[in-house]
């Protein structure tokens, strides 16, 4: 069941009430429309799409955010996937908590073992206390969100002394292999067959090289403790509270 604290309903006044009786930023309003025309199990089948490189690109990041997040957990620390959607990551039922602005999505998840419980909240003002996380995931989100800058700073605030934030960004520069590809299934699935997810980019607004998101990080007052991608697809960088 979600979970919404006095403390968070009344930290959300004055803030423009979106969808379904929630309140959230009006840069989330992009993102609910886009969320809202994906089914539960859209993540899961893509896992085991026809289309084998398809399948392999969501696989393989799934297991190296797993192999990430177990190289820095220990027994009792406090797990927070932020923009969680089903969290297909955790397959390996690590306790985590969950945030997302879309309760179907979490509610998937909670149903698979992925999580343990979940907030219903927009990432920018979350319930969660200040200085209660050890470990925070933070996959294939910040592009979405316009006010990113602020979703960092909440990360910071979350966090414990030295927690780290593991974050993945598509690497979207002239010279990765993930833009290129990306534009070709925009063009078909878009273009071609009239998909109105695709013909939105994916709700992707922004854009990220391995320096900018590093830097993003360390001007909100952490630093980097590894960066690395998968095949010029995906950027993962592991940032550590100062």
């Amino acid at each position: 069941m979600a979970e919404t604290t006095a403390e968070y309903i009344a930290a959300s006044k004055g803030r423009e009430q979106l969808k379904g009786g929630r309140k959230y930023g009006p840069e989330y309003e992009h993102m609910l429309d886009v969320n809202e025309q994906l089914s539960e199990e859209f993540f899961d089948d893509q896992t085991h799409s026809v289309n084998l490189l398809r399948s392999w690109f969501h696989t393989s990041r799934y297991v190296l955010i797993d192999k990430t997040a177990r190289k820095y957990y220990k027994e009792g620390m406090t797990v927070v996937d932020m923009g969680c959607g089903t969290c297909n990551w955790n397959k390996k039922n690590l306790p985590v908590i969950g945030v997302d602005i879309n309760e179907k999505m979490p509610k998937y998840a909670k149903s698979k073992g992925r999580l343990i419980k979940y907030y219903v909240e927009d990432l920018n003002h979350t319930s969660l206390k200040d200085n209660s996380v050890d470990i925070i995931i933070i996959s294939e989100t910040l592009e979405h969100i316009p006010s990113y800058k602020d979703v960092i700073k909440e990360l910071h605030r979350m966090l414990k002394p030295q927690g780290i934030v593991i974050s993945t960004v598509p690497y979207d520069t002239n010279l990765s292999l993930w833009k290129p590809l990306f534009a070709v299934q925009c063009f078909v699935q878009g273009t071609l067959l009239g998909k109105e997810l695709y013909k939105r980019k994916c709700g992707h607004v922004n854009h990220f090289s391995p320096a900018s998101i590093r830097k993003e990080f360390e001007n909100s007052r952490f630093t980097t403790a590894e960066q690395f991608h998968n095949k010029y697809l995906t950027i993962f960088t592991v940032s550590r509270k100062n």
